[in-house]
């Protein structure tokens, strides 16, 4: 029967067949022998009997291809039983089981604890503190240190002050779920879009108050010198801690003194138009800007605030960008770069060199101080302590200075550890679609050396393991081309000379995918000797560029000095100053020749795959001069021609594994209570930060940058608020 006689009675005709034969396997399962205890379908196959110890362990099979329902109570035991995580498709071996330990110390003095003493846990004792509950902060490390100096933050005072649109929040939040494929909480998203101005401003207020308050100031001053990471090279020599504080540190500013800016991505056009009456010679140090340490980022904060306008009250996107304004790639201007001076120094472990966010949670710690909060350093969390009914009594953690466990008696407890970037088995059992997509010589590993205690002290008590795979910080656009410093505006080619996904996807996280399904082997990225005029033509986004004309310029000075080590006639400066970057790929390593023909040869291309080659730039070109990109729809905008010789390449390998952080772990409420295996909220358990679920989909996909730190921020703040009205409801 072909295709076209598959009438509506055939359709119906042959439903009844497969109906019949459904019935006559059915009656045939029914009269095969039962296999013995422990037989049945391998791990993950389908079929009757019983089944195979596949996600979730063995569950009762029955007869017909999709078995009977599982039983689940005897799945779960059988899991225990078995060392597995019920659920998981790995061996659970990360889990353990808690011992009992003998317990040195109980301290009644507090209603709440939390566990982590990051920005999502000092956020929380924060907001605890606020409301007059009795709170402490247990941190295992034996100081305090905060990572990274990005934070979104939306309709702050702070940005709408500094000259910025207020926006439209309902649109924010239905970005968010746009780019995750509605797979985040929608809750938890608003909690964090709807509140993250007002923690922001209060953040920037206890900076105010530790300036201007003498004896807040020497507290502040104290608790940097007790608890804050001082002692390493990231803050002793011209680092953030080492500075004294002042109204610069809480302050919008661009000019040179500045520490505090707002991040807004933008075209070398409208930079022109809206710069054109700056100052320059007064923003620098000397009149070489792009050179000088403070002189450039004079100029860089200069062009920021010049560019505010460019964004409109109907958070439309930016124009001569080829980015679609649509739902699914819209943009804010509202990233806080708490950057502070760069003071011609490397960033340590992760943190920029001159971060002053460490110093703003700091000062909100000393807020907290003031109104009874304490902190517990060297103290790691280990076992929640519950009622028969599972309300939250209290929590163990481990003294490891003294190697004593000590138990706070509290009627709730705040898990915010970071995630579990630093354990092996949790990231290959909890992020199984990138531990089964590595190839071999990769593994998953983070920046981010996080236990995953947290995680493991919820699951213990009963909480929710987030359905995976759990989603990692930039894991999946890592892999290059996809990576933070890809040329969109180039053609990527593979080792067989062909092109394999729209270079120019809008979404910068989501450019990478291709590659997780490829060979490792080298790709490239071609463009001509107009290059310089299509990389102005950026993402106000993630991997954006900064399309200054100092920029602009060290990418010629990059193609030209290709160009010249091609023709031989490159002679090595005597010093070479590096200036500053810029964007990502400012100067980049290129590859030069005067025909495709040569490039091909230089890139390693032969036979078949130098046919290919040439072919698809040939017939990519002609998408360009159509305006329309037949293979995969790069936008008519950004279709740009590699016609123009000198042709140029730019080498990438790929290599998949690494994640700047887990972005997950457990399932909560909107109000970031931990919920069991009912989806039941436990009493008093409440987890935040990285430890918290379903805050990004399956990959970290958000619509500007700082959303990681802002989450961690504004959530602690939010769960903080969750516990104060699970406290007053307690009373």
């Amino acid at each position: 029967m072909s295709k076209t006689e598959m009438t509506r009675r055939n359709f119906v005709a042959a439903g009844s067949a497969m109906a019949l034969a459904l019935a006559a396997s059915t009656a045939l399962a029914e009269q095969a022998p039962a296999p013995a205890e422990g037989e049945g379908a391998p791990a993950g196959g389908e079929g009757g009997g019983k089944g195979g110890p596949g996600a979730g362990g063995p569950g009762a099979g029955g007869p017909g291809p999709m078995g009977a329902p599982k039983d689940v109570p005897a799945a779960r035991e059988a899991a225990a039983a078995e060392g597995r995580t019920f659920g998981y498709a790995g061996a659970g071996d990360w889990l353990g089981v808690p011992d009992d330990v003998e317990v040195a110390e109980e301290i009644n003095d507090f209603d709440a604890v939390v566990i982590g003493g990051g920005h999502a846990g000092t956020q929380a004792t924060l907001a605890l503190a606020e409301a007059g509950a009795k709170v402490a902060m247990c941190e295992k490390s034996t100081y305090l240190m905060y990572i990274g100096e990005d934070a979104a933050a939306w309709n702050a005072d702070f940005v709408k002050n500094a000259g910025f649109s207020e926006y439209n929040l309902g649109e924010v939040i239905n970005e968010f779920t746009t780019r995750s494929g509605g797979r985040v909480s929608q809750e938890i998203v608003a909690s964090y879009v709807n509140n993250s101005g007002e923690c922001l401003d209060n953040m920037l207020a206890c900076m105010k108050e530790a300036v201007e308050d003498s004896e807040r100031h020497d507290l502040y001053n104290q608790l940097v010198s007790d608890l804050a990471l001082t002692n390493n090279e990231y803050s002793s020599e011209g680092g953030a801690y080492a500075q004294d504080i002042d109204e610069s540190f809480y302050t919008y500013d661009v000019t040179r003194n500045g520490k505090i800016i707002i991040q807004a991505m933008f075209d070398a056009d409208k930079v022109k138009e809206l710069t054109a009456d700056i100052d320059w010679a007064s923003l620098a140090v000397d009149p070489n800007c792009e050179t000088t340490e403070e002189g450039y980022q004079a100029g860089y904060q200069a062009l920021y605030d010049a560019c505010a306008s460019f964004y409109d009250n109907n958070n439309q996107c930016l124009d001569h960008t080829g980015y679609p304004k649509a739902p699914g790639t819209k943009t804010w201007a509202t990233t806080i770069q708490m950057m502070g001076h760069f003071h011609g120094r490397e960033g340590h472990g992760g943190v920029a060199a001159s971060s002053i966010l460490g110093n703003v949670q700091m000062a909100c710690l000393a807020k907290a101080y003031t109104l009874g909060a304490q902190v517990f350093l060297g103290y790691k969390g280990y076992k929640v302590v519950q009622a028969e009914d599972g309300t939250v009594t209290g929590v163990i953690v481990y003294d490891a200075d003294a190697d004593r466990y000590v138990k706070f008696n509290c009627k709730a407890v705040v898990v915010a550890t970071g995630g579990f970037g630093g354990n092996q088995a949790m990231m290959n059992d909890l992020i199984p679609d990138m531990a089964n997509a590595c190839v071999e010589g990769e593994q998953l590993t983070s920046m981010a050396d996080r236990a995953g205690d947290g995680v493991k002290m919820a699951y213990w008590a009963g909480a929710h393991l987030e359905t995976t795979p759990i989603p990692g910080m930039n894991m999946k656009g890592l892999s290059v081309p996809g990576k933070m410093n890809v040329l969109p505006q180039a053609v990527w080619v593979d080792e067989n000379g062909k092109r394999f996904c729209n270079e120019f996807w809008p979404v910068a996280e989501q450019r990478g995918f291709q590659n997780i399904f490829q060979t490792r082997k080298t790709k490239f990225a071609i463009c001509d000797d107009n290059f310089t005029e299509y990389r102005q033509y950026t993402l106000p986004q993630h991997a954006g560029f900064n399309a200054t004309e100092e920029n602009i310029q060290a990418l010629r000075d990059s193609l030209d000095e290709a160009y010249a080590k091609f023709q031989g006639t490159w002679e090595e400066p005597e010093q070479q100053e590096q200036g500053p970057m810029g964007g990502p790929m400012t100067a980049a390593e290129f590859i030069a020749d005067d025909t495709l023909e040569g490039l091909a040869d230089q890139l390693g291309y032969e036979g078949a795959a130098k046919e290919a080659f040439l072919a698809q730039i040939e017939e990519y070109n002609q998408y360009c001069a159509d305006g329309v990109d037949q293979q995969f729809g790069r936008d008519a905008q950004v279709l740009f021609p590699v016609k123009q010789a000198p042709f140029y390449a730019v080498k990438f390998e790929p290599q998949l594994g690494e994640t700047m952080v887990t972005c997950g772990g457990i399932l909560t409420d909107g109000e970031q209570n931990a919920i069991d295996k009912n989806y039941e909220p436990i009493p008093g358990l409440y987890v935040s930060g990285n430890d918290c679920g379903r805050r990004f989909g399956y990959e970290y996909f958000t619509p500007i940058p700082g959303c990681s730190l802002g989450f961690a921020i504004t959530l602690g703040r939010e769960c903080g608020k969750s516990v104060c009205k699970f406290l007053d409801a307690q009373a």
